[in-house]
């Protein structure tokens, strides 16, 4: 496999050269230097990084996800709070338990 530019890293990787930096400096993305001091990117190594963070954002997305169900209930219990038990609450609650007894799927 051929080592690659910090421009074709950040490009395979879909981030901003600056980033790459970043990622690089932290460790995230290993790196040396040539003799003119450019620095190169295994190919290897980046692709692992792209795993991970592809890994990552499923994480993130799984926690996100979880986290707007929480919310929308939380509106949802309220609005029926709200309205007691008159036949305005009816869809309020009805949408609740719905959302309740739905998992979140990953597509």
């Amino acid at each position: 496999m051929a080592d690659l530019t910090s421009r074709q890293a950040a490009e395979r990787l879909g981030v901003a050269l600056n980033t790459l930096h970043r990622l690089a400096n932290a460790g995230e993305v290993p790196c040396y230097r040539t003799a003119g001091g450019h620095r190169r990117f295994r190919e290897e190594d980046v692709d692992a990084a792209l795993e991970r963070r592809a890994a990552g954002e499923v994480a993130n997305a799984d926690v996100k996800a979880e986290a707007w169900k929480r919310a929308a209930l939380a509106l949802l219990d309220a609005a029926d709070r709200d309205l007691g038990s008159g036949p305005a609450s009816g869809p309020f609650r009805e949408a609740a338990n719905a959302l309740r007894s739905t998992p979140i799927v990953r597509l």
